[in-house]
């Protein structure tokens, strides 16, 4: 038995170093390999005086992270939202009813792959996961008077408006026509490098270290039975280990699932882990959620106290 458990502790690391190096890693059941998906980033609505008091926060902008609000113009959709980017993934929060007018917990998991090719690779998976109707779509950005292409989407049909899921794929020259005079000058697809460059776009790029959010590591989401198993066949075929239907854990990230109520619904809570400890106060307060810093260089902030 020993000897198993240390054999799998090899083929783990293996694996977790041959995606770091190819963004590939072998399947569990073929040993194929598979372009390795992690988390991008996830979005949130929020009650409009969680948002308010999220916004104003000079706090958040100032220590916690990188931080700005925008308004996205794509060619499909506009939004306005508040943005925070740690080193490899980020978040963002929408104010219910306002913009897209969508309801408070409704929640968003974007996936990321950083291979060229990966999404149309990763499309027969899906559809073998979750049906037919699985796309692969172009997505822009307006940048001053051009739309520049940004990323590609790909997505199944939804259970419902409470959990939105896809996985981006940047496209292979947007960081060349999208600000590109701004350092660092680096031109790939990886979620570090466009972070890097959505942080030197706000000015940012300097104090960037000195903030407190690297990453974000965990998310609690709760999910009705539909939107529970989409999500978990996703990350099914994306090669996540499966906890019963409780947990899954992917490269850098874990879901944890509970219950549904009707004042807790989408995503419920997220833990992070930071660059550095939190001196001083530990706990704050904005509207109805609550950012708690912990002594281990991790934080948790939970939605609708």
């Amino acid at each position: 038995m020993a000897a198993m458990l240390r054999l799998a502790g090899i083929v783990v690391v293996g694996c977790m170093a041959l995606a770091q190096t190819t963004g590939r890693v072998p399947t569990p059941a073929s040993g194929e390999t598979m372009d390795t998906v992690y988390l991008n980033h996830f979005f949130l609505t929020l009650d409009a005086e969680s948002y308010q008091a999220i916004q104003a926060a000079l706090f958040l902008r100032d220590e916690f992270a990188p931080f700005e609000q925008r308004t996205t113009v794509r060619q499909d959709t506009t939004y306005t939202g508040i943005y925070f980017y740690g080193a490899h993934t980020y978040f963002e929060f929408f104010e219910a009813g306002s913009g897209l007018g969508r309801m408070t917990g409704a929640s968003g998991v974007a996936f990321g792959v950083e291979a060229a090719g990966a999404s149309q690779r990763l499309k027969p998976r899906l559809e073998a996961a979750l049906g037919a109707g699985v796309a692969v779509r172009p997505i822009t950005r307006r940048t001053g008077d051009r739309d520049v292409d940004w990323f590609y989407m790909t997505a199944a049909a939804q259970p419902s408006p409470l959990l939105q899921t896809w996985v981006m794929e940047y496209r292979e020259h947007f960081l060349d026509d999208w600000y590109s005079e701004l350092k660092p000058t680096t031109r790939g697809i990886t979620r570090t490098e466009i972070l890097e460059r959505y942080v030197a776009k706000i000015g940012e790029q300097d104090k960037r270290l000195q903030k407190l959010l690297e990453d974000v590591t965990e998310i609690t989401l709760a999910l009705p039975d539909a939107e529970r198993h989409h999500l978990l066949k996703m990350c099914e075929a994306f090669g996540y280990h499966i906890r019963g239907e409780t947990r899954c854990e992917g490269p850098g990230i874990t879901f944890v699932f509970v219950a549904a109520k009707s004042e807790a619904r989408g995503i419920t809570a997220v833990k992070f882990s930071l660059r550095h400890a939190k001196p001083g106060q530990s706990r704050y307060r904005f509207g109805k959620t609550t950012l708690q810093f912990n002594a281990d260089r991790t934080a948790v902030w939970t939605f609708n106290d």
